[in-house]
Parts: C-alpha cells; sequence; structure tokens
C-alpha cells in the first residue's frame, strides 16, 4: 500500500477519535491551507474551493448548524460502523415518507412531485426547512463527509446525494434560499464534485 494512503487512513483514524466539536471546525477552516490531517487526499483535490470547508457560512455544506452537525454525527456514526454500509445511516433520511407522501426515490425529483411540494409548501401543509432542505442537505452532506474521510463514495450514496442537489437546484426549490444566486453556484460546484465520482 502506497506510503501516503496508509499515512493519510493513519491520520483520518485519529481524526474520527478527534477533539469536540469547535475544535472539528477549527481543523475544518485551516484544512487547506495547514495541510490538516483530516481529509483524505483525494477530497484536498476535488474540493479545492474555501467555502467547502467553511463552517461560518450558512449556504457552506458543514456552514450551517445543521451541516455541521451532520457532519459530526455521520463521523461518529462511520467510527463505530467501519464495515457498515453508508446507506444504513441514511435509512432514516430515505425511509421515511415526507409530509408530501413520497419516499425518497428519483420520483420524488420530477416536474410533477416538485410541483406538488410547491403547492404543500405554499399551503402551509409542509414546512419546506424540515421536510425538504434538511433532509437534502443531510444527503449531500453525507456524501461529502464519506469523500473527506474515506476519498470515496458508495453508490447509493451517490444516487441520493443527485436527487437532494437536483431538487435544491430546481427553480421553483431554489427561489426559496436566502441568497439564491449564490446558492445556485454552490450546489452546481458540489454536483460537479459527486459527478466526478
Amino acid at each position: 500500500m502506497d506510503i501516503m494512503v496508509r499515512n493519510a487512513q493513519r491520520r483520518i483514524h485519529m481524526a474520527i477519535q478527534s477533539p469536540p466539536h469547535h475544535a472539528l471546525r477549527e481543523q475544518m477552516e485551516s484544512n487547506l491551507t495547514a495541510g490538516d490531517f483530516l481529509a483524505h487526499p483525494r477530497a484536498h483535490v476535488l474540493m479545492s474551493e474555501p467555502w467547502l470547508w467553511d463552517t461560518t457560512d450558512e449556504d457552506a455544506p458543514f456552514g450551517s448548524d445543521e451541516g455541521n452537525d451532520c457532519f459530526q454525527d455521520f463521523r461518529e456514526w462511520r467510527a463505530a460502523n467501519p464495515d457498515e454500509p453508508v446507506l444504513s445511516y441514511l435509512t432514516p433520511i430515505i425511509g421515511t415518507r415526507g409530509d408530501w407522501g413520497d419516499l425518497y426515490t428519483a420520483d420524488l425529483v420530477s416536474v410533477t412531485a416538485i410541483g406538488r411540494q410547491v403547492e404543500l409548501i405554499a399551503s402551509g401543509d409542509i414546512d419546506p426547512i424540515e421536510e425538504i432542505w434538511r433532509r437534502d442537505l443531510s444527503l449531500i452532506v453525507v456524501a461529502l463527509t464519506q469523500l473527506v474521510l474515506e476519498g470515496r463514495l458508495d453508490a447509493p450514496v451517490k444516487r441520493y446525494a443527485q436527487w437532494a442537489l437536483q431538487r435544491q437546484r430546481h427553480p421553483e426549490i431554489l427561489r426559496m434560499a436566502p441568497a439564491p444566486e449564490k446558492s445556485a453556484r454552490y450546489l452546481q460546484k458540489i454536483s460537479e464534485i459527486i459527478e466526478s465520482l
């Protein structure tokens, strides 16, 4: 095994048993400039934009409390379940019906389904933060976190992240974002990263 890969694995193992949440934030923020031990070398290459590591930018994947908490939670789960398929972690997110009645499948991002979701949001029948944004963000963050920790993406994780990104990039959903243009740029870059894996 290549010495660089062995060293990266050792550093990842150390990172998984790492310091509290605030120290993780500092590690992530300094990751690209300080050569932090946390990220797999492939993540450094693919996630070259500094905002991808920013834990203070609410529009960045790890910048919101939810995104950062998801990173930490998945990281801890992965340390306790190194041989478990990541799909097991995703089951509570994808295996339940949203308030609109659909499971998390490709049909969820169809024009018809998104139209129905937008109607339910407009009528106040579903909470877009809880039912759409948090679920999608969780899938996107888990995909990026698997890249950060392991330098790869399981096929089901990639598929769910692609669906989440597709829904978040839909014009009707995107216009609900606090900063739609910035979100569109960020989602485009994340989509490119996920597609490359």
